[in-house]
């Protein structure tokens, strides 16, 4: 593998965007954050270095761009559940008060389906775990399979229909456009989460990163590997842009218009997920302004790692 180098100039994934997606950001985002802090600190679900992060990380903004248009009770719900995906990762499991909030939404379709994706994301963190301890690293197709349920982006995507109120019919659902356009758009999430956070993934030795593996199974440059990943975001986007233009039509007006809202939903997660991650703190840190107008990561070392 080539020299490491000590920094990277980012692809700017905002621009693949802009052709295509519109920013939209809910404007209940304060209010949900502040009752969502309160209830994360005063039900003790953080430990105290979580607690000193979770003003920095703003997971109530990525939830307020992700789902922009949700009332503020799902939006809180919603920023509850992401700020537990954002630090519990190895343990997450939604407390009894979460599920209780979740019943309402009554479709059980969807809250099997919901549960089979909690499963396959503690499975995808277990298996990281056993990686880590053998000293394991997975190759390439490996890899983007196991960052599909690791990400949880399965269980976010699911939240799509709740934040809406949709109850989209199984076969619908499984139709092989939609499961396609969700794929992409998981790939093109994950993947970008990884360009940003491999300055604090390398610090921390952690090697399930895509531009790790790329630099290691392609033979990359650190700076190589990241366009070779933006380059991956980038061919995605417009794949899922293709795969819209590919959707039926189900003969029932309220199903199709179900269905638009529900990709616009993956649309609203592609783009704010890439613009939050030049806001929150989990990536960049303190340096984030400057990474926004400039580009440029240097890398953290391993004495910066954080959570």
């Amino acid at each position: 593998m080539p020299p490491m180098a000590n920094s990277f100039q980012l692809p700017d994934l905002r621009l693949f965007c802009q052709p295509y997606f519109e920013l939209r950001v809910n404007p209940r985002c304060r209010n949900a954050t502040s009752l969502s802090e309160r209830w994360i600190i005063d039900n003790g679900l953080m430990h105290r270095n979580q607690r000193a992060a979770l003003r920095g990380a703003k997971a109530g903004l990525l939830a307020a761009t992700c789902y922009p248009t949700c009332d503020l009770g799902q939006l809180r719900f919603i920023t509850d559940f992401m700020t537990l995906l954002m630090f519990s990762k190895k343990s997450m499991h939604l407390s009894a008060q979460l599920w209780q909030r979740l019943l309402y939404f009554r479709n059980p379709y969807w809250h099997a389906r919901f549960q089979g994706h909690l499963h396959g994301f503690h499975a995808a963190h277990n298996q990281m775990i056993r990686d880590k301890e053998h000293g394991a690293v997975p190759d390439l197709e490996s890899y983007i399979e196991l960052r599909r349920y690791s990400s949880g982006l399965e269980m976010a995507f699911d939240l799509i229909e709740y934040a809406e109120g949709l109850k989209l019919p199984e076969y619908v659902f499984d139709d092989p456009v939609i499961q396609e356009l969700r794929q992409n758009a998981i790939d093109i999430v994950s993947w970008s989460t990884d360009i940003f956070s491999y300055s604090a993934d390398q610090a921390r030795g952690d090697k399930h990163n895509l531009v790790s593996i790329l630099m290691e199974e392609r033979h990359l440059t650190l700076q190589g590997a990241v366009i070779y990943a933006g380059n991956l975001v980038r061919d995605y986007i417009e794949t899922f842009v293709e795969n819209e233009r590919l959707l039926p039509s189900w003969g029932d007006a309220s199903i199709d218009d179900d269905v638009r809202t529900y990709v616009r939903g993956l649309r609203d997660w592609i783009v704010g997920s890439i613009h939050w991650a030049f806001e929150t703190d989990r990536y960049f840190g303190h340096a984030r302004d400057e990474v926004r107008t400039f580009g440029w990561v240097f890398l953290a070392s391993s004495s910066k790692s954080k959570n």
